[in-house]
């Protein structure tokens, strides 16, 4: 950008342009005029329109006033204007220099103000616009227009308390340089600038508020300690804001944009912390950014340390970049970072974290429309918790034999291709997520080892889990229905075991497996109207006599003993039949630390409670049909003999001595459906023994004396 001025050199009535306005002294430089022993501390000096070819040093408490900024020249030949005393104001000039130094510089002083000045180099030489040295502070330099220095404004590590407000920088290679502490820079506008608009190290200093234009990097914090950045409008640039081994920072509220390009995503990052070979960095705190149209729009590369990373990256809004938030570097994992509360829309990859990323915490983000929602490659121990995506290719997806011992928990998956995909890792937790209307799996494990899929709601996918070469693994808790494939789909797996999931109203099978075989699976609800396909897959499908098999919903048996086990075998293939079929669901309830109670219930069971001497719980079903309910319960928990009661009278038929293991004792009762309450309790309770104990020595000890002393 060029700026083209008409210099006018004025002729002052008296030949004089330079006043002081409180002698009524007239002079023929500015020098003079400062020099002069008339001038005193809290004098103005006027300067007319012209050219001043000075280098001039205020070293009195002066107000320089020009009379106006584009015609009013002050031309140095090295430092244009030293000021080396406090309170000096300086308003209304054109300050300009062509050789090594400064426009202005603030040594040592306090309490100035520099205003409303055109500040321009007319050289080629290195150029600072306004330095700040030798523990300048507390002064004021704002509403300048600051053009084509090689650096517009010097903070020198001594300065401190100073403010830099209301500029306008145009085409200065680097725009400021702010060092020291409690240093502010505000409501500046930036535009062009070869490389850094603003680098910024010490502590404890401000960037608020700025407008950049066009600068190749926007805002770089180095080495600085509690350095905030905050609410700055970056655009079209190729990185927006750097932090390089900093501690305890702050980049809140910004706007960054890159460039618009045909590429699918433009070049450059948006917000990125750095760590040296030999630097540390910890406690960067990036909330309610907004970053589009970036290669990263936030990246928390590798920390070569393996210490320091702990980045909080919270309530940022990440859109049209390739990758949303990317984590790690490709020689070093990002650990220990917290990801919380950020909107991801249309980036390829919401969340990436690279190689050897671990202990991350991904918690409570909305993601739409990205290809891939959070991608770990390679990295492993990273907590996935309370997500929410839509709309996307692989909704959370965790490859390579380094993504292990990952916990994926509570997150809702809807509308996209595959909900949760883990590949070639192991020892992986996928825990108590919603994975519904997805095209293909809701949950898809290729070649993973030891995992536990538990607990999970897995609805209108096309099969609702799928395992591909898995072994080892614990399959459990998980409600998988309606899905137009499989409920759960086996290829290749060995050794796994499934047990009290709820399979559904699925449209192929409710479980199907091919080439898979030793594994264990009971404790299962199948209401489907194909159960199960089994090829080349001799399995287990019972856990013994006393514990049973699976629930059938299209079981034809019956159970003429009264202990909720079918009397017949149900049969699969010639290689796999359930030899103790459940008549009911199974149903296991933690009631402390140690114990738990299981039931075998036709009827629905809600309101499952241990008061610390009863069992209670409620069951309804069709009105008017037979209920009945096993239950087994720990002899630690609740001493027999048992009662139970059912709306406070004993049930028409109950068996309290169904069977007993020395450990624990199984009871079965039924009665005719409707709403009701169960209540199980100690036949007499001990806090009942000692009571009753006492009343019978009572009785007996007055039926005695009735008899010998009457």
């Amino acid at each position: 950008m060029s700026v083209r001025f008409s210099l006018v050199e004025a002729k002052a009535p008296n030949g004089y342009p330079v006043h002081n306005l409180n002698t009524g002294l007239n002079y023929t430089t500015i020098q003079e005029a400062i020099n002069a022993p008339e001038t005193l501390n809290g004098h103005t000096i006027f300067i007319d329109v012209g050219i001043f070819n000075e280098n001039i040093i205020v070293n009195k408490a002066l107000t320089l006033q020009g009379q106006n900024k584009s015609a009013t020249i002050i031309n140095g030949n090295g430092t244009a204007i030293l000021t080396t005393t406090n309170g000096v104001m300086i308003s209304n000039l054109m300050i300009q220099n062509q050789v090594y130094g400064s426009c202005i510089e603030l040594k040592g002083v306090s309490g100035c103000k520099i205003s409303n000045n055109f500040i321009y180099n007319s050289g080629t030489q290195i150029v600072v616009g306004v330095s700040f040295s030798d523990y300048s502070s507390f002064n004021n330099v704002s509403y300048n227009v600051i053009m084509g220095n090689i650096v517009a404004a010097d903070f020198q590590g001594s300065s401190s308390y100073n403010v830099f407000s209301n500029n306008q920088l145009i085409n200065n290679t680097h725009e400021v340089q702010l060092g020291g502490s409690y240093n502010r820079v505000l409501d500046n506008s930036f535009l062009g600038g070869d490389t850094y608009s603003i680098i910024a190290k010490g502590t404890s200093n401000l960037i608020h508020g700025n407008q950049l234009l066009e600068s190749y990097v926007g805002i770089q914090v180095y080495n600085a300690i509690n350095v905030t950045v905050e609410c700055n409008n970056i655009v079209k640039t190729i990185g927006g804001i750097m932090t390089y081994d900093c501690q305890n920072c702050s980049i809140l509220n910004n706007t960054v944009i890159g460039y618009e390009v045909d590429e699918p995503y433009s070049p450059g990052t948006g917000i990125t912390t750095e760590i040296s070979a030999w630097g540390r960095s910890n406690g960067i705190k990036i909330f309610g950014n907004m970053v589009e149209d970036f290669y990263e729009g936030i990246c928390l590369p590798g920390d070569p340390n393996y210490l320091y990373s702990k980045c909080n990256v919270s309530y940022n809004k990440l859109k049209n970049n390739k990758y949303g938030i990317h984590i790690g570097g490709y020689q070093y994992g990002s650990n220990n970072n917290t990801i919380f509360c950020n909107n991801l829309t249309n980036n390829e990859y919401g969340i990436y974290i690279l190689k050897w990323g671990s202990c991350n915490n991904i918690t409570a983000n909305m993601f739409f429309a990205n290809a891939y929602g959070i991608c770990l490659s390679d990295a492993g121990n990273n907590f996935i918790k309370n997500n929410i995506l839509r709309d996307y290719t692989y909704g959370i997806s965790a490859s390579g034999m380094f993504s292990s011992y990952n916990t994926i928990l509570s997150n809702d998956l809807s509308s996209g291709y595959y909900g949760i995909q883990c590949s070639g890792s192991s020892q992986n937790t996928i825990f108590g997520n919603a994975v519904t209307h997805n095209n293909n799996d809701g949950i898809f494990a290729s070649e993973c080892n030891y995992a536990n899929v538990s607990s999970n709601y897995m609805a209108n996918n096309n099969n609702g889990l799928r395992l591909f070469k898995c072994n080892n693994s614990m399959i459990s808790k998980n409600t998988v229905k309606s899905n137009n494939g499989d409920g759960i789909h086996v290829e290749q797996s060995l050794g796994n075991t499934f047990v009290m999931n709820s399979l559904i109203d699925n449209y192929g099978f409710g479980i199907w497996l091919f080439g898979s075989s030793y594994n264990f699976i009971f404790h299962n609800t199948f209401n489907n109207t194909n159960q199960a396909y089994v090829m080349e897959s001799p399995s287990t499908w019972d856990d013994g006599f006393l514990s049973g098999g699976n629930y059938w919903s299209d079981y034809t048996g019956g159970d003429s003993d009264y202990n909720a086990i079918g009397d017949a075998p149900y049969f699969i293939d010639e290689n796999n039949q359930d030899n103790y079929p459940l008549m009911g669901i199974f149903s296991d309830f933690q009631v402390s630390s140690e114990s738990h109670v299981q039931t075998i219930c036709n009827s629905t069971i809600s309101d499952f409670q241990f008061n610390g001497t009863a069992i209670s719980f409620n069951v309804t079903g069709t009105e008017g049909t037979s209920g009945f309910c096993r239950i087994c319960i720990p002899h630690s928990l609740i001493n027999d003999p048992y009662q139970v009661l059912i709306d406070g009278v004993e049930p028409y038929y109950v068996n309290y001595t169904l069977y007993d293991n020395g450990t624990h004792r199984w009871i079965y009762f039924a009665y005719q459906h409707s709403a009701h309450e169960v209540v199980i309790v100690p036949e007499f309770p001990s806090f009942l023994i000692l009571p009753i104990s006492m009343i019978a020595t009572l009785l007996a000890v007055i039926v005695y004396k009735r008899k010998h002393f009457a």
